[in-house]
């Protein structure tokens, strides 16, 4: 890394062509060795774990965990802003609740003679 380092200072200095291939050359290779070495300490992580759940436990030290702390999500409620879980359960059972009472209200009613009486 040291010597694709300096090739990229020579470059900039020197702005020779010829100089930012060594330098791109030198890039690529110092990439492919880091690409490998990490593969490796995988597979060696891997093959190392002597359960699945030292092998989870690896993995997730590796990628990270998706898990969030407290609510992912706040509701405001009208008054507030509400981030307990059960609270915001609530609150969301409550208007999925009474939507459909709420909707059928707003409609105008139907005879069940509606048909008959449209014009031919």
């Amino acid at each position: 890394m040291a010597e694709r380092d300096y090739a990229l200072r020579v470059a900039k200095r020197s702005d020779n062509q010829e100089q930012w291939n060594e330098y791109r050359r030198l890039k690529n290779f110092t990439n492919r060795k880091i690409k490998s070495a990490e593969a490796l300490h995988y597979k060696n992580l891997i093959e190392s774990a002597e359960n699945p759940k030292v092998l989870w436990r690896s993995l997730n030290s590796v990628i990270g965990s998706n898990k969030q702390e407290g609510s992912p999500f706040q509701v405001h409620d009208g008054k507030r802003l509400v981030s307990e879980p059960k609270s915001s359960a609530t609150k969301f059972n409550k208007f999925f609740a009474a939507i459909g009472s709420k909707v059928a209200g707003g409609l105008n009613p139907v005879s069940k003679t509606h048909g008959r009486n449209m014009k031919q």
